[in-house]
């Protein structure tokens, strides 16, 4: 995942990057610093950001994995 990639996942889940930083108990200038490349994203950081999105995209009754819940 690329810090653009990151960007737009966390802009089209509707968080700002203190919101995101909360949820993945980080700080907020670690996700800036993701964002603008000069911090590489963990795989298991970009794990835990798609389940996120996934979760929430459930969480609205959108699809996930194909499937409607």
């Amino acid at each position: 995942m690329t810090g653009q990639q990151l960007r737009r996942v966390r802009k089209a889940m509707g968080l700002t990057q203190l919101g995101l930083a909360e949820r993945l108990k980080m700080t907020s200038t670690s996700i800036a610093r993701m964002e603008r490349g000069e911090q590489t994203i963990l795989l298991v950081t970009e794990l835990a950001v798609r389940y996120l999105r996934v979760m929430e995209k459930q969480r609205k009754g959108g699809k996930a994995n194909g499937r409607r819940r």
